[in-house]
């Protein structure tokens, strides 16, 4: 069986980078916000303009915030923050052992990726890795999955759900990630697993 997995949010946490570099572009401009709560508007679908301008921000400063955003995000600097979700690791181990495993995520530099996978020991895994625009995820990722022609696809987004429905891929999504169970529930993506190990063993008994 073939399976297609994603990144951010379904192997490894994703609310601590993106929250330490919003913090470091918000430091540059002597701004502070309560970050739970801006993770928590960015895990009910809110984006980071509009986390911005519900606080206050006018759009100069918003515009600061993000251009910082879009340069370091996906640097060594905040990278460090991808760290293993809780049973990632042997959720892998037990879905590489009776799969074939293929990565596919929304990432504008693909050496960085490469490298975050490197550091973390989970390159041995993945059959293949693809990397599509954030800019369009979606067509991005339909277009991989359409390739791979997996028979799941594990994600965390309304947008993973969306990109595995339109090419007949079996959508597995976790709420560990970039959305609440509350907001996938809502958008009716179905079937929500609490974690990745959850899921694997769902599909794996299926």
């Amino acid at each position: 069986m073939r399976v297609s997995i994603d990144f951010d949010g379904t192997i490894v946490d994703c609310s601590r980078k993106q929250i330490a570099c919003l913090a470091a572009a918000a430091a540059e401009l002597r701004l502070e916000f309560d970050w739970d709560a801006v993770w928590t508007d960015k895990r009910l679908g809110a984006s980071n303009r509009q986390v911005l301008a519900s606080r206050g921000l006018d759009s100069n400063l918003i515009e600061k915030m993000s251009v910082f955003w879009v340069k370091h995000i996906e640097t060594p600097e905040f990278s460090k923050f991808d760290i293993l979700l809780d049973g990632a690791l042997s959720a892998l181990r037990f879905l590489a052992g009776n799969c074939e495993l293929h990565l596919l995520s929304a990432r504008r530099s693909e050496k960085e990726l490469n490298n975050r996978i490197e550091k973390l020991e989970i390159a041995e895994y993945f059959q293949s890795i693809t990397v599509v625009s954030p800019e369009q995820v979606m067509e991005g990722k339909r277009s991989a999955l359409e390739n791979l022609k997996a028979e799941y696809y594990i994600g965390d987004t309304e947008h993973d759900y969306r990109a595995a429905i339109a090419t007949g891929t079996r959508p597995a999504i976790v709420s560990t990630g970039q959305r609440s169970p509350e907001f996938l529930t809502f958008h009716n993506v179905s079937p929500i697993y609490n974690s990745l190990d959850e899921a694997v063993r769902s599909i794996l008994r299926a």
